[in-house]
């Protein structure tokens, strides 16, 4: 009687964790969740944005949270294939303060944008399939 009670809990532990796992559980190297799903992150003065995308084709327009006007913008494009991104960044004048097209493998690191505060971030996808990391933050002299 003893062993059946142990044999069930060990059979009922066993169910409930092999029937509790994601489906979509995240693949190494698949660095930003799932295809053509956006990974976001907001703080105070810090804004990152992942995508791993195939056959894009959206806009996004996002309002990072900045106090500061030193701001520096890093980004990533790896595992390009296709189509391309246009990356605007405008002050909250409406000034455009940094702006770049990516159609092929990129990296840029470190972009100031000295003297302005970045309020909105427009991103336009066109049939795009490749990674894109976008980080904004503030950097202190």
């Amino acid at each position: 009687m003893k062993k059946q009670k142990r044999t069930y809990i060990i059979a009922l532990f066993a169910a409930i964790t092999f029937l509790s796992c994601r489906e979509e559980i995240i693949t190494p190297g698949n660095f930003a969740g799932n295809i053509n799903e956006p990974l976001q992150f907001r703080e105070l003065d810090y804004y990152n944005f992942l995508i791993n995308c195939k056959d894009a084709t959206f806009k996004v327009i996002d309002f990072p949270s900045f106090t500061t006007n030193q701001a520096k913008v890093s980004l990533q494009l790896d595992e390009y294939q296709s189509g391309s991104v246009y990356i605007k960044i405008v002050d909250t004048d409406t000034s455009i303060v940094y702006k770049i097209l990516l159609n092929g493998n990129a990296e840029e690191k470190d972009v100031k944008l000295r003297g302005n505060i970045p309020d909105k971030i427009e991103m336009d996808f066109r049939n795009f399939t490749g990674n894109l990391k976008l980080v904004l933050n503030k950097y202190i002299n």
